[in-house]
This record gives C-alpha cells, sequence and structure tokens, in this order.
C-alpha cells in the first residue's frame, strides 16, 4: 500500500524540478520512525539587573526606574524593587543576578526551575 502511494507520488512530482527532491524526501521519512514536534515559544523575556524574567505572551506594559521594575499583563502583575519579588501582590522573596524566574505556568513562580513558595 506505502509503496504505491509513493510510487504515485514519483511520477507526479518527477515532471517539476523540485519532484526528486520531494521523492527522497519522501521516501526517507517513510523508512525512518520520524516523530516532528513543535513548540510554541509562547513568552517574552526582560532582564534586570541580571535578573532573567519569562512571562506570558500578552498585552502588557512596565514600568523602570533605577531600583525596581514593574510589569502589567492581563494575566499577572509583579515587580522587582531591590531584588525582591513580588507577583500579584505576594511576596516571593529575594532573587539576585544570575536568576531566571518562570512566570508563564499561570499560579506558579519558578526561580531557576524550583517553585518559590510566598514568603
Amino acid at each position: 500500500m506505502i509503496s504505491h502511494i509513493v510510487g504515485s507520488y514519483i511520477r507526479a512530482f518527477t515532471r517539476n524540478g523540485l519532484g526528486c527532491a520531494f521523492c527522497c524526501l519522501l521516501l526517507f521519512v517513510a523508512a525512518c520512525d520520524v516523530k516532528v514536534g513543535v513548540q510554541a515559544q509562547n513568552n517574552r523575556s526582560y532582564s534586570i539587573r541580571g535578573v532573567k524574567y519569562l512571562v506570558p505572551w500578552e498585552t502588557s506594559s512596565h514600568q523602570e526606574s533605577p531600583n525596581s521594575f514593574k510589569y502589567t499583563g492581563d494575566s499577572l502583575s509583579f515587580t522587582d524593587s531591590g531584588g525582591t519579588l513580588t507577583v500579584n501582590g505576594k511576596n516571593y522573596g529575594v532573587v539576585k543576578a544570575g536568576d531566571t524566574v518562570d512566570l508563564t505556568t499561570t499560579g506558579k513562580v519558578l526561580v531557576n526551575g524550583t517553585e518559590r513558595a510566598t514568603q
């Protein structure tokens, strides 16, 4: 069955220049167990005094001053005030240069891959 389908594609596509390349690719995929995954990057990042913040891709605004950063989005808000992290009005402790704060999962604050509890 597969060889019949492949043969049909070969006959149909060898009439143009791209046909041969497509046929080779089709034969390769048919011979292998290939799984293709698509990973959507639905976030954006901010770097504040060496701390990387990952936030959902959403309508948002932010304000910066020398010692603080305030982000307000559709699903969350956070501030970094002198290294103290507040998310949706709750204190999550201190973050420092080199840390990565992931706020892309609703209701979770991950610092360097570890969930952080409120202080």
